[in-house]
């Protein structure tokens, strides 16, 4: 875990342009990026030597990297797992690149038709070859729960991270706006669950009645209450900004409501 309290984004919600989102998150103060889309290439699909560039030009604006923000994982449970460990393993040079340790992954799309107990061990063999492959890099796997994935509920994130705690290698990330999606409380059903298991924090927020993603603080994440007895705890790590804020909603451009997102954050954590 990190040695400080970090505010990172995904910068290309403000902008599908790299040197844009640059100046995106300079503009609000921001020192990290979880890289996922940039100048229209989605960081599962580009080459090392676009990724060298991308890194050149990101020390010219001192902006660093926490994440390297992949869909690794997020494929449905029964297809091969080959591809996905191929994909692990150019990931893993990826964030060796960016001088990052995380690779953002997924737990696997399950049939909603079915139990989700009955998919666990596909899940945990699948979830343990992509380990294997991170071991020994100095590179961590930061699973997010997401809705329709095995690791949906803070239950079966706890499941995965129990099963895989010995390894060292993969991690939790905590996103309140999907565990609300998926019909859970952060505050009550998630949180005392994986406090202990959150290497880091998605921040975006959502409302119960509908799913909704709002800015942080204005929904029923409880993210103020969870960072504030987190950081309370000693929480030194990365706040990453995930906006998702949707144009119907607030209008405006990608890039105000980016901002609308970022001075959020900041006026949630300067309460706290």
């Amino acid at each position: 875990m990190n040695t400080e309290l970090i505010i990172s984004a995904f910068a290309d919600e403000s902008s599908s342009v790299f040197d844009e989102q640059l100046q995106a998150v300079k503009r609000n103060g921001i020192t990290h990026i979880e890289l996922r889309q940039f100048d229209d290439t989605n960081v599962n699909k580009t080459t090392l030597e676009t990724i060298r560039e991308v890194k050149r030009r990101a020390d010219d604006a001192g902006v660093r990297f926490s994440a390297v923000g992949s869909g690794l994982g997020k494929c449905e449970v029964g297809d091969d797992i080959e591809p996905q460990q191929v994909l692990c393993k150019r990931l893993i040079e990826i964030a060796l690149i960016l001088e990052t340790p995380y690779i953002r992954m997924f737990s696997f799309r399950i049939p909603q038709e079915q139990p989700a107990e009955t998919f666990r061990q596909q899940v945990i063999d699948k979830m343990g070859a992509l380990v294997e492959a991170a071991r020994g890099t100095g590179v961590m796997l930061a699973h997010e729960n997401e809705k329709h994935i095995y690791g949906e509920t803070a239950e079966r994130c706890l499941d995965l991270y129990e099963t895989f705690h010995s390894t060292g290698v993969l991690k939790g990330v905590f996103d309140f706006a999907n565990f609300i999606q998926a019909g859970q409380k952060p505050l009550t059903d998630c949180w005392p669950l994986l406090k202990n298991h959150t290497e880091y924090f998605h921040i975006k927020d959502a409302l119960l009645e509908d799913g909704a993603v709002v800015p942080a603080g204005k929904g029923d994440g409880s993210i103020k209450e969870i960072l504030g007895e987190a950081i309370g705890q000693g929480f030194c790590s990365f706040l990453t900004l995930e906006p998702h804020l949707w144009p119907k909603r607030f209008g405006g451009t990608s890039e105000s409501r980016f901002d609308l997102a970022a001075n959020a954050l900041k006026a949630l954590l300067h309460a706290i």
